[in-house]
């Protein structure tokens, strides 16, 4: 009997036991699927705080460039959360594509977890996004009746470039570029000079910005008598980060002037 009442009670203790331990497994398990609800409620929240505070920096600055009038800029760290959904009526700069025509493109916007995360501004608005998530500089520029928005990936040592020559002068110049993101960045150069009397060259025609700088050079040659007046023109360097996709349009004015020469 007393081995009986041992057995009874050495198996209800392993019962109890096993109890115990499934109790103990459920509330771990519990408290872990709340601790993960938790984190993931948490890094929601601090996705939307992400996109909410670029909006918003961006806004600001497009209003204070605006107010300082044409050829104002800043340059604009921003977040864009792994969420956002892209498309040109999810996140953009200025308007949807499906607003109407007469709307104003003065908005600001990322879409993240079914939501709009926007700011207005006092300007009409130019630009885009990068077309995928992560952290980068953009460039806010005054363009006078409009800002540009778009990411920073080149700076440029020059905002335009102003020539006067002879009517028989080869005249060259260097344009400095550096790379402004922290990523590589490749350059287009593209020459939109269409006149004849006084022809405008570049070269090299594409390279790899890099922080020290790279050089473009520019020639120059006004040919003959028939080469007096005024010319005028852009140079467009169209830059692409290598690992994000983003990309950054900058024109520069170019105006040369060739006097009559004299009697």
């Amino acid at each position: 009997m007393f081995r009986l009442d041992m057995r009874t009670k050495s198996g209800q203790a392993s019962v109890e036991l096993l109890s115990i331990l499934a109790v103990a497994l459920l509330v771990v398990f519990t408290f872990s699927v709340l601790s993960l609800n938790t984190l993931s409620d948490v890094e929601a929240q601090q996705s939307i705080n992400d996109a909410r505070n670029s909006v918003q920096a961006l806004a600001d600055a497009a209003d204070q460039v605006y107010l300082q009038g044409s050829g104002a800029s800043q340059v604009v760290y921003i977040t864009i959360p792994s969420e956002a959904e892209f498309g040109e009526n999810l996140t953009y700069i200025g308007k949807p594509a499906n607003a109407p025509a007469n709307s104003e493109p003065k908005l600001i916007s990322m879409y993240l977890g079914g939501n709009d995360i926007s700011a207005s501004t006092k300007a009409r608005l130019t630009g885009s996004f990068p077309l995928q998530a992560g952290s980068y500089n953009m460039k806010v520029l005054s363009q006078g009746s409009t800002v540009s928005i778009q990411p920073n990936l080149i700076e440029v040592d020059r905002a335009a470039l102003a020539v006067t020559m002879s009517n028989d002068e080869m005249r060259t110049m260097k344009l400095r570029v550096f790379k402004a993101a922290n990523e590589n960045v490749s350059v287009e150069v593209y020459n939109n000079w269409g006149h004849t009397q006084v022809t405008f060259s570049t070269d090299p025609s594409s390279f790899d910005a890099n922080v020290t700088g790279s050089n473009i050079t520019l020639v120059f040659t006004a040919h003959g008598a028939d080469a007096k007046g005024a010319y005028n023109s852009n140079l467009m360097l169209s830059a692409t980060g290598q690992l994000s996709g983003a990309k950054e349009t900058v024109e520069i004015p170019i105006s040369v002037n060739v006097p009559a020469a004299s009697p």
